[in-house]
């Protein structure tokens, strides 16, 4: 594994939960969970607070040493402001939510599951996706642009993802589930999504 490396070679495990934290594990505590690791084995532990949690800025966790090193070193933090009031509030209401409402993890996990379940019947590629943010491969830029402009001109909101931010070759389409969705919803996502892909030439 990954831990067993790590400490073969010395090195330090950093975990992104970026596209995670309340999404997978049982109580949406995020990869840790998910995967059962004890969390004496992980060195750095990040993420994002503009996604499942509904504000702005990021989070770092670690061993003191480290947190000091890089409150008084790391040029993003230094000549950065704090979070506004508001924003720190609304991450920590977040946060709450997600420990105080396991049922929504639950449906976020079956919605999630019908999407790239249904994606992946109709013979698109979703790569190796568990979590609610979906990657839909189209190969090139255009293609990803194009698939993009057919799904919104439908009333399905997804955004493209191309070069450089992905490897060339890589591009794709991004699409998030949400527990607020229902199962009509996402059929109707795919329906739109297969059509454009079909149009296009990607499935059959």
């Amino acid at each position: 594994t990954m831990v067993n490396l790590c400490h073969k070679y010395n090195a330090w495990l950093m975990i992104d939960e970026a596209h995670s934290v309340g999404v997978l594990g049982k109580t949406g505590r995020g990869i840790e969970e998910h995967f059962g690791m004890d969390g004496d084995t992980i060195d750095i532990k990040m993420g994002t607070l503009s996604k499942t949690i509904p504000s702005v800025g990021g989070y770092v966790a670690g061993k003191k040493e480290l947190i000091d090193f890089l409150r008084h070193g790391s040029r993003a933090y230094i000549f950065s402001a704090a979070l506004p009031p508001a924003q720190a509030a609304a991450a920590n209401e977040a946060f709450k939510v997600i420990l105080d409402e396991p049922e929504r993890i639950e449906r976020l996990n079956e919605n999630t599951k019908q999407f790239i379940g249904g994606l992946k019947g109709m013979g698109f590629d979703t790569l190796l996706t568990e979590t609610a943010i979906v990657p839909v491969l189209t190969g090139t830029d255009d293609k990803a642009f194009e698939l993009t402009k057919r799904c919104q001109e439908n009333d399905v909101f997804v955004l493209p993802v191309v070069s450089p931010a992905v490897q060339e070759g890589m591009s794709r389409l991004r699409a998030t589930v949400t527990a607020a969705h229902e199962p009509s919803e996402i059929e109707r996502a795919m329906d739109v999504i297969y059509e454009a892909g079909k149009a296009m030439g990607m499935v059959k």
